[in-house]
């Protein structure tokens, strides 16, 4: 079982709000991959797919969010969380 991790940074100028938290968890949900996040150097991972987790996170613009994937589809989870961040959120 591969265990993955990624850091990125926000640039979405309002931050991880609703929408955002949405995409992030529904693209963390299609996959049987463990999904866990924290924000900055906070101490706990949270449940990267629950749309609370990701919008609690506080993760206004310039944050820099952890993400730790594992499981047999890490890696393909991992890629469609990046490719989220990577397109901005498609521009919302």
């Amino acid at each position: 079982m591969s265990e993955l991790k990624s850091q990125f940074t926000v640039t979405n100028s309002t931050g991880i709000h609703a929408r955002p938290a949405a995409m992030l968890a529904g693209a963390a949900s299609r996959f049987t991959a463990d999904v866990r996040i924290r924000n900055g150097s906070d101490t706990g991972f949270e449940d990267g797919k629950s749309l609370m987790s990701w919008v609690t996170l506080g993760s206004d613009r310039g944050s820099v969010l952890t993400v730790l994937v594992s499981g047999p589809d890490a890696e393909a989870a991992l890629d469609a969380i990046t490719a989220l961040f990577e397109s901005d959120f498609n521009g919302i």
